[in-house]
């Protein structure tokens, strides 16, 4: 990428990681932005992957489970998970609407191992 490059994402649809959670994804050259809508109990499950990852959460509640601590996180706050780091995360009753970045950027699925059936 050369030059800068402005993205709506209300102009994006939705992608459907499963019946409880949605996503939105910019990819640039160095790193991935994704804009994810959890409903109430929504999850993600367990895996790992090569990026460094840092979250924020932007409506409701979501608790990550990271390396086997609770990180329970609310309107405002962010996790950062170091690479190689085995996650998970999972919304609160009310559900979640979070925007995470990862880097190096991650296309089509690269570096991400389930740790987990999903």
């Amino acid at each position: 990428m050369s030059t800068a490059v402005s993205v709506a994402l209300d102009s994006l649809e939705w992608e459907t990681v499963d019946a409880l959670v949605q996503k939105k994804v910019v990819d640039g050259a160095s790193m991935t932005m994704t804009r994810y809508s959890f409903k109430p109990g929504g999850r993600f499950p367990h895996h790992v992957h090569e990026q460094e990852q840092m979250t924020m959460v932007v409506a409701g509640r979501l608790t990550f489970l990271v390396d086997g601590v609770d990180h329970v996180l609310e309107v405002g706050s962010l996790v950062v998970i170091p690479s190689g780091v085995p996650h998970s995360a999972e919304a609160g009753p009310e559900g979640a609407e979070v925007v995470s970045f990862v880097s190096p950027a991650r296309t089509e699925g690269r570096g991400i191992s389930m740790l987990e059936e999903e």
